[in-house]
């Protein structure tokens, strides 16, 4: 069994796919302990472990859980062959991806990401702005006021919008299979101009 201290001295943060402070709200504390494991840990960078993938977590658990009353999140690596291995064990991807799907007015909408695991996101905030080590109730970056940082994050978070089709294409995986084919495929191409 391995744990987050695994990625230690990699240069990569045990980036969660299940939300620790998400799955702690829903389920409690049982919960909470099982998004430890290191089945729900991808190897990713600090930026964005600590950047664009924990904004997302931030309005998935802050936002859109309590405004929607209910969401479904589901997240993962793109795996591909060839990928470097941490320790000769965990593929380190070059991207992520992350759907969260929410019924309104009766009829599934959805958001899909894709975001790169890489140093730089090319965003204003790389620029102008240092990533640093964060708690829970404070910026992931120095010297903005929180209006402009909510603002500047939701700008950001729509860059890495795509549709469902294109995380499909890029997984492999089949999301909506269940639904209708004609509401699968309407949901399916959608390209979000802006999160929600």
């Amino acid at each position: 069994l391995f744990r987050s201290k695994f990625y230690s001295k990699t240069g990569f943060d045990a980036g969660h796919l299940a939300p620790n402070a998400g799955i702690y709200n829903r389920f409690g504390r049982a919960g909470q302990l099982e998004t430890f494991l290191l089945s729900n840990f991808g190897p990713q960078t600090p930026r964005l472990n600590r950047g664009p993938w924990r904004s997302l977590e931030y309005y998935n658990n802050r936002e859109y859980a309590q405004k929607f009353e209910e969401i479904w999140v589901i997240a993962g690596p793109i795996i591909k062959d060839g990928l470097p291995l941490i320790k000769d064990k965990v593929p380190i991807a070059e991207n992520y991806f992350k759907i969260v799907i929410d019924i309104f007015n009766g009829k599934p909408r959805s958001l899909g990401f894709i975001m790169p695991n890489s140093d730089k996101m090319g965003s204003f905030l790389d620029r102008h702005f240092v990533l640093k080590k964060q708690d829970d109730l404070n910026s992931g970056y120095a010297g903005l006021v929180q209006v402009v940082l909510d603002k500047m994050v939701e700008i950001e978070l729509s860059s890495f919008l795509v549709s469902i089709d294109q995380i499909e294409s890029r997984t492999g995986l089949d999301f909506y299979s269940e639904l209708d084919d004609h509401q699968e495929e309407a949901l399916e191409a959608i390209i979000p101009e802006k999160v929600w």
